[in-house]
């Protein structure tokens, strides 16, 4: 359960490059932080070698070892200026980093640009997700905002006079749904955010 808040609420917010998000010190909430930076180390004539013999050994094995633990490292993010990255959406699948699926598989995420918002009625917008069906969607969101309205917006959310919703309809498509020309007249732009197993 602790699990599954924290992935709604990293969700919900995003920090620029390189930073980590952690909780407050009053325990008021998250902020992002600037880590301590790791140097970055410059590497010549490594041969990779994942494998020390405790008896056995040479300084130029260890110096291959290390060569390739410090490449491994640079490989997943963790070394350089900055240090660990934060994550960031992208419109190409990755691993969803925080949460497994209740049956213990690993999450994808992917962000969908939706373009304008319909006005009464539907749209649909390929997600270019192979094979993607309703059962295997962990979570969908999709936000809208207007550049000349100066609105930020939940698809889904409660505002009753300009209701609106999204739904997986096929395989293929994410379907927005509005009751109200008012959003494509007002300039709103709508982005999803998907997480599914495959």
């Amino acid at each position: 359960m602790a699990a599954k808040r924290l992935g709604s609420a990293l969700g919900n917010v995003q920090g620029t490059s390189n930073q980590l998000l952690r909780v407050k010190t009053d325990e008021s909430g998250f902020e992002f932080v600037n880590p301590a930076s790791i140097p970055a180390y410059t590497l010549s004539n490594i041969t990779t070698d994942r494998i020390i013999d405790g008896t056995t050994t040479t300084i130029d094995e260890i110096a291959r070892v290390l060569g390739t633990l410090i490449q491994d490292l640079t490989d997943a993010g963790l070394t350089g200026a900055g240090g660990i990255s934060a994550f960031t959406w992208s419109t190409s699948e990755q691993v969803w980093p925080f949460e497994k699926h209740n049956d213990g598989s690993t999450l994808y995420c992917k962000l969908v640009d939706c373009g304008t918002m319909p006005n009464t009625g539907t749209k649909g917008v390929a997600h270019g997700i192979s094979s993607l069906t309703a059962d295997k969607v962990f979570r969908l969101k999709i936000e809208s905002y207007s550049t000349s309205y100066g609105t930020f917006y939940t698809v889904g959310g409660g505002w009753p006079s300009h209701a609106t919703d999204c739904r997986l309809d096929t395989a293929d498509n994410i379907i927005l749904v509005t009751a109200s020309s008012f959003w494509s007249s007002n300039n709103f732009s709508a982005t999803a955010y998907i997480i599914y197993k495959h």
